[in-house]
């Protein structure tokens, strides 16, 4: 029987990478087990403990999701300010005008739709705090942010609704 040299084994590179996944993988599990261990880790049914056990593409897909419904709601109090329909504002925004722009075309002040569109926001911040699905601790962070988010929106097109040219 003859001895085989690993140079003329053909997955040698694929079977390191293989053992070299596996031993990461054990490795972060144990990490994991100690951390969760831990004194001062939130428990597991908090919302804080519930968001650090999401994979990255969960975390992702629920930021992704978030944001749409904070643009939906949004895009709803700016309906509502400007006395038109979604579909309308929604059409003139992808046609390349901004929210703004199409209120004062309509007769109302850009400032006024940023005022609608941050008590909405807020009061969908607050409906989660209520609900249980967001800390009062990062309700605040996030409220920080809305007003900058709500002058965004009203202000600025969207990249893939921008005309070249």
């Amino acid at each position: 029987m003859n001895r085989i040299q690993m140079n003329q084994i053909p997955g040698k590179k694929f079977l390191a990478t293989i053992t070299a996944a596996g031993l990461l993988t054990v490795g972060a599990a144990g990490a994991a087990v100690a951390a969760e261990n831990s004194p001062g880790t939130p428990s597991s049914d908090t919302p804080a403990a519930q968001e650090q056990t999401q994979s990255p593409s969960q975390n992702r897909a629920t930021h992704r999701g978030v944001r749409r419904g904070a643009i939906r709601v949004a895009a709803q109090a700016a309906a509502a300010t400007i006395g038109v329909e979604v579909a309308e504002l929604r059409d003139a925004v992808r046609s390349g005008q901004t929210v703004g722009a199409f209120a004062e075309a309509k007769g109302v002040s850009a400032d006024s739709v940023v005022t609608a569109v941050v008590a909405a926001l807020d009061a969908r911040i607050d409906q989660a705090v209520t609900d249980g699905k967001v800390d009062e601790a990062r309700a605040a962070k996030v409220k920080e942010r809305v007003p900058e988010f709500a002058r965004r929106l009203v202000n600025t097109v969207p990249k893939r609704f921008q005309t070249s040219g």
